[in-house]
C-alpha cells in the first residue's frame, strides 16, 4: 500500500488538493466533510502549500461527482474503513437492545425501588 504523499502524487489539477484535503480531514475527524464550507482557508492554503498548488484550485473540486466519490473509496480503503452496511445497522440496533436499553431499564427500576414505588 502507498503511504500517504504517494496516493496523494497520483492526483492531478484540481483533483490533487481536493483529494488531500479529504485525506487530512478523514485523517483527523473519522469522516468527511458535508460541505467544502467546513474546510477552513487557512487549511487548504497549508495543504496547498505543502503540495505547491494554488488554493484557490480547491474551489473548483467537483463535490457531488463520480471524482469524490470514488475519492472518498479510496480514502476509506487506505485507513480500513468501509460504508456501513443494513447488516451493521442490525447488529448496532442489536447491540443497543441487549447493553443500553438493558442497563437503561436496570437504572430505572432502581430508581423506582428505592423510592418506593415500582409500576405495574
Amino acid at each position: 500500500m502507498p503511504d500517504e504523499q504517494e496516493l496523494i502524487q497520483l492526483k492531478r489539477g484540481n483533483s490533487k488538493i481536493g483529494f488531500a484535503v479529504m485525506f487530512k480531514f478523514f485523517q483527523y475527524e473519522a469522516r468527511f466533510p458535508h460541505t467544502k464550507s467546513k474546510i477552513p482557508k487557512t487549511v487548504v492554503d497549508y495543504i496547498a502549500k505543502q503540495l505547491v498548488v494554488n488554493p484557490d484550485t480547491f474551489s473548483e473540486y467537483d463535490w457531488a461527482g463520480r471524482t469524490i466519490t470514488y475519492h472518498r473509496s479510496e480514502i476509506r480503503a487506505y485507513f480500513g474503513f468501509r460504508e456501513a452496511s443494513l447488516q451493521d445497522t442490525d447488529f448496532i440496533k442489536d447491540w443497543l437492545c441487549k447493553y443500553v436499553l438493558y442497563h437503561f431499564f436496570f437504572i430505572i427500576i432502581s430508581r423506582q425501588e428505592n423510592s418506593g414505588y415500582i409500576f405495574k
